[in-house]
């Protein structure tokens, strides 16, 4: 049977689209700039037109991995200069907030594919007859691949640096979960395969280490990629990691409780790394914030393919970190990234963070993801508050692939 494709012209949702703003902007490469939305809706766009002798009848179209801003593209230079790059070939650059305001504020699962599509129809009867592509990477080559399978408003798509069907869970549980297990082995493990060494990178492991390094390589994570181990963070682990509760409601208490599964059956490591500790808050240092336009600013650059989740940072604009002084903070060869802290006591009562680190009576935390106004519920916190430290959640997401 053909397929039925969803046709953005036929929606009534997107019925009354507006401009409200076209002009040349002078850049490198001058452009027409039109900007507009659509009436009741939180669709925005944002067009750049080449000059009429440039003009070749194309568009390209770019999904950014997280939504929420129609001028992301604006300002961007080199390899990330879309709209020169479009302009430069023939076409015109399209660039919608694919009508969401962030994130998080989705009316309904489909509205990607259908702000995307009526952002570049629209954009058809702008520019009159014209051929136009869709792209994106990471997070925006599902999207991608999500507009062109559902809508007929392009002739191409090109998704690049597509995840597999189970890029999530398994890619960021499983550099997490070795990073944490290893995290005493690494220079060890990258001294076998610098010049010079043994090419051995199990010589210095037990078999528990020796299991766990196998385990990662053979789900695809490139071993030699383990050089960069200092610097190299959890990636969006920390803001995936929630949603395999909605996978699998009841995994985090199967996890612990049920034979068969790590946290229940045991092991040294998870043993050794499991933390549930009460302390009492001493003090708290709060850094400072940037504007509310450095913020906007500073988010609109975030649409590369590994870096547009942190637009979603509730603490994003943060010149700092965020550091509590706590009593009775657990000691010894702790590994407290992505612990849970949840208050226990005063006006923060119930407030969750997640924690970085910890050295010595300092607890240093993360990003934060889902906690929202967080210095507003920070600024409660008074000394003589308690608060609960657990990352029992975090420790079982790590192996949510192997169920």
């Amino acid at each position: 049977m053909e397929k039925k494709y969803y046709h953005a012209e036929d929606d009534k949702t997107f019925s009354a689209p507006y401009i409200d703003e076209e002009v040349w902007k002078e850049a490198e490469v001058p452009y027409y700039y039109v900007h507009g939305g659509f009436e009741g809706t939180y669709l925005k766009f944002s067009y750049f037109y080449p000059e009429k002798e440039s003009y070749e009848g194309r568009f390209f179209q770019f999904m950014a991995p997280a939504e929420g801003s129609e001028n992301a593209s604006i300002g961007r230079k080199g390899e990330e200069d879309k709209i020169t790059f479009a302009i430069t070939h023939g076409a015109y650059f399209v660039e919608s907030n694919m009508g969401s305001l962030d994130a998080a504020n989705k009316p309904e699962a489909e509205i990607i594919f259908k702000a995307s599509a009526a952002a570049a129809e629209y954009s058809r009867k702008v520019a009159q007859k014209i051929y136009g592509y869709i792209y994106g990477g990471s997070g925006g080559a599902f999207k991608t691949a999500s507009c062109f399978e559902n809508a007929d408003a392009w002739d191409g798509a090109i998704p690049y640096i597509h995840g597999s069907p189970m890029a999530i869970p398994n890619v960021f549980c499983a550099r997490a979960y070795a990073k944490r297990v290893l995290r005493h082995k690494f220079p060890e493990i990258v001294n076998a395969f610098e010049p010079g060494g043994s090419g051995d990178v199990y010589s210095s492991l037990n078999e528990e280490e020796k299991s766990v390094l196998k385990e990662v390589t053979n789900l695809g994570f490139p071993l030699k990629s383990w050089f960069y181990y200092k610097e190299m963070d959890d990636g969006a682990f920390p803001v995936v990691a929630k949603s395999t509760i909605g996978i699998d409601p009841s995994y985090y208490t199967d996890f612990w409780e049920k034979e068969g599964y790590l946290g229940h059956d045991g092991g040294s490591f998870i043993e050794r790394d499991r933390i549930i500790h009460d302390v009492t808050v001493k003090s708290i240092t709060l850094p400072n914030r940037k504007s509310e336009e450095e913020i906007a600013e500073e988010k609109s650059k975030l649409i590369g393919a590994d870096d547009a989740w942190k637009r979603n940072m509730d603490d994003f604009g943060a010149e700092g970190k965020i550091v509590i002084s706590a009593d009775n903070t657990p000691k010894g060869d702790i590994y407290a990234f992505g612990s849970n802290l949840t208050f226990t006591s005063g006006e923060a009562k119930g407030l969750i963070l997640v924690v970085e680190k910890i050295i010595e009576d300092k607890i240093v935390l993360a990003p934060q993801f889902g906690a929202e106004n967080v210095f507003e519920q920070l600024a409660k916190v008074k000394s003589g508050d308690t608060a609960h430290i657990d990352n029992s959640e975090y420790l079982a997401a790590q192996t949510f692939y192997r169920h």
